[in-house]
């Protein structure tokens, strides 16, 4: 049975129990993941070549939901639950990983530094919860480039510049932003700065809705079918989503003290860098400040009601509702 669970208040005893650990087994099925915060939910696994790939391209991901070689996608929620429900893909929803982790950087390039429709902005995922956010709270404002990941959407930042056009803005996501800025090789070094937390933006604007939300959902965990109904690795599955559910929660409540210290013994900062988009100094910038947590990267430990969200937001973001099958029997939870 689904077990949707609104979120409350948590007890001392959750609290406790939050910090647990669990031991890695070892994996026998492939996943797939897109550079940068959401490969963190994987860390356990980081030094796993053969079975995990971390790759550059998310339509590298998007195909492999229509392929049999992955058992464990870490994608765009919506686009996901569209593509199973849509195009057959044999994939069922597990997890949402993130909340909302999208800002739009300036390059330092427009003159009166107010963002408008004569500037030239860039962005990626053309169609993916990012950009519909993004189109939402700025209709009056288009995106006249569009790259394939987060990752690749970076390298405008840094350059400043697109197949010799200035760029003025970039919709990008953490910690790509934080990447280059402080990158002294990039052209647009000393000049790149946060101009608008789209997060925020869109808590402020569902409140004045009437909503409480607490961002929207953008990475999601995806299991293959075959893989959830193997008896045989049940064991095996339920470990591993104790051992996801572990990590998110370091990587959320903790200012991400567990996962640091993984990061820290996964290797050089530019074998932490090549493997997941961001190193532990990247990622401690991001976590944790003057010791409050914050969260930049909008992970996610708790459970998410997707129908109120999709209830209210099918239409305006023109996203697909969930229907009860594309639910994983391990939605939000490690039983069935």
């Amino acid at each position: 049975m689904i077990k949707r669970k609104s979120i409350l208040p948590l007890s001392l005893f959750t609290l406790l129990a939050a910090s647990s650990c669990y031991v890695v087994k070892g994996l026998t099925f492939n996943i797939a993941a897109p550079l940068g915060a959401p490969s963190l939910a994987l860390l356990p696994y980081g030094d796993d070549l053969k079975h995990v790939d971390i790759v550059n391209q998310t339509s590298t991901i998007k195909s492999a939901f229509l392929s049999d070689y992955y058992d464990v996608l870490i994608f765009d929620t919506f686009t996901g639950v569209r593509l199973i429900q849509m195009q057959g893909a044999k994939f069922k929803l597990a997890r949402v990983l993130t909340l909302g982790n999208l800002f739009i950087a300036s390059t330092g390039n427009d003159e009166d530094e107010t963002i408008d429709d004569s500037d030239f902005i860039a962005g990626f995922g053309e169609g993916m919860m990012p950009d519909l956010i993004f189109k939402n709270i700025h209709p009056k404002l288009s995106v006249d480039t569009y790259l394939g990941s987060a990752a690749l959407a970076s390298s405008l930042l840094c350059s400043g510049s697109s197949e010799g056009k200035s760029i003025d803005y970039v919709v990008l996501s953490e910690p790509f932003i934080y990447n280059v800025q402080y990158n002294k090789d990039c052209k647009t070094y000393g000049s790149v700065k946060v101009v608008e937390d789209l997060k925020e933006s869109f808590i402020t604007y569902s409140e004045d809705k009437g909503l409480k939300l607490r961002g929207f959902p953008q990475a999601g965990l995806f299991i293959s079918e075959k893989l959830e109904n193997d008896k045989d690795k049940a064991s095996l599955i339920k470990n591993f989503f104790k051992t996801i559910d572990s990590e998110m929660r370091s990587l959320e409540r903790s200012g991400a003290k567990a996962s640091l210290e993984e990061l820290l013994n996964y290797g050089s900062i530019e074998e932490q860098k090549a493997r997941f988009g961001l190193d532990y100094k990247t990622l401690e910038a991001l976590s944790i400040k003057d010791k409050e947590v914050i969260n930049k990267l909008a992970y996610n430990s708790f459970p998410v009601d997707l129908d109120a969200f999709g209830d209210y937001y099918s239409h305006i973001l023109n996203i697909t509702k969930i229907e009860e099958s594309t639910y994983s029997k391990y939605y939000n939870s490690v039983e069935e």
